[in-house]
């Protein structure tokens, strides 16, 4: 992307922007056969035959969050991207067997519905080169990492965990409605 700075102004309207992320669709990212951008926007997605993306609706408590942090090495900039999101009363066998399939994941996609509407996709960045005009996060694959607490009596036991991955780009945004990923 060519350098280009232009002018920029907080927010100030009266339009919602509350932060946070609602729930998140994932898929594994081998499981996506192409993506289409326009503009920086993924607009379109197409998956293998049987694949499909799965919804996590986690707590609703003012913790989900996704956030994308760069760091600079020289003139390489990363962006350590992530997903933080908890389950109460999980901390059962099902719940340890979702965390422990879910860790087995190498390389994910995910789509998080943020609280204004718009949506965020995770572990995936815009390629010219790639055959299918994708690939993952290219410095660290996006995967889970998770935490089983009982925390104290006063407290909900719970899952909680991270889909923690590394890109060369801020993640992309994309117009895609739950209707369309659902369908996919």
């Amino acid at each position: 992307m060519a350098c280009g700075i232009t002018a920029l102004s907080s927010n100030s309207s009266c339009a919602l922007v509350q932060g946070g992320i609602l729930y998140s669709y994932g898929v594994k990212k081998s499981d996506i056969a192409s993506a289409t951008f326009t503009s920086g926007l993924l607009t379109a997605l197409t998956l293998g035959v049987g694949a499909g993306f799965v919804k996590l609706e986690y707590d609703i408590d003012n913790t989900a969050l996704f956030e994308q942090p760069a760091t600079r090495n020289g003139n390489i900039i990363t962006h350590a991207q992530r997903a933080f999101m908890k389950f109460k009363g999980l901390f059962t066998a099902a719940g340890r067997a979702w965390a422990q399939a879910a860790q087995e994941c190498c390389d994910m996609v995910l789509i998080h519905r943020m609280a204004t509407g718009e949506a965020v996709v995770q572990g995936m960045e815009e390629s010219a080169v790639a055959t299918a005009g994708f690939t993952g996060t290219q410095s660290v694959s996006t995967r889970w990492v998770g935490n089983m607490t009982t925390d104290v009596g006063g407290a909900e036991n719970r899952l909680e965990g991270e889909f923690q991955g590394v890109a060369y780009s801020y993640a992309p945004l994309t117009d895609l409605t739950d209707t369309e990923i659902e369908a996919l």
